[in-house]
């Protein structure tokens, strides 16, 4: 093979290699995203809020997300599997959860993709299918306090996350409420005893 033709096949290998990566670069890139369907698009405004968000849990920015997040507290019953609903956490309670959950800067874990797929119109309390029936009774406490109802939008995303959590690839719907003028996330929270999966209930809401 002479010298000319060699340099041409490793311009031609180097160029493949380049396209290769800029394919992959542009697919991550894009997953940190919307789906391309406007159809499944409802609230562009909560969609936006959750993506905004699950990016701030990414970058560790604890203190900036645990205002917005409504965590139910749980105290264990006298039977196996029996929880109570005991209120709501704290902000500072919530951002220490995180911290200790995902590490500082968010070192412990990292989205390799995040999509929003969509949003649905606002239902009351009421319409929740019985899959967030620990949800239901947070936001019941709360239109309790405030007395008033309040429509919850659902937002449906999905991921692929690297780290400490066991669930990789993942799709979660998260019930948001509009209060003053701003969007709040409602998080079903984890008893004590399930304190080893916690970091779990952001891609999946923890069954107990």
């Amino acid at each position: 093979m002479g010298k000319k033709t060699g340099k041409t096949l490793y311009a031609l290998f180097y160029a493949l290699v380049c396209a290769a990566l800029a394919s992959v670069l542009t697919g991550m890139a894009a997953g940190k995203g919307r789906m391309d369907d406007p159809d499944a698009h409802g609230d562009r405004d909560a969609e936006d809020f959750v993506l905004a968000f699950y990016r701030d849990l990414d970058d560790g920015l604890y203190g900036r997300l645990a205002p917005l997040v409504f965590e139910g507290r749980w105290l264990k019953g006298s039977r196996p599997r029996e929880y109570h609903f005991g209120g709501l956490l704290s902000a500072a309670e919530i951002a220490g959860e995180m911290l200790s959950d995902y590490g500082a800067n968010g070192w412990r874990i990292r989205f390799v993709t995040l999509t929003i797929l969509g949003s649905a119109p606002p239902v009351g309390v009421r319409d929740l299918d019985a899959s967030f029936r620990r949800e239901a009774e947070a936001i019941r406490h709360l239109e309790r306090i405030r007395g008033e109802e309040l429509p919850i939008t659902m937002v449906t995303l999905t991921g692929h996350v690297t780290g400490s959590c066991h669930i990789i690839d993942w799709e979660r719907r998260l019930p948001l409420l509009r209060i003053d003028g701003g969007w709040r996330v409602v998080s079903r929270g984890a008893p004590n005893d399930y304190a080893p999966v916690r970091r779990e209930q952001w891609f999946l809401p923890l069954k107990f």
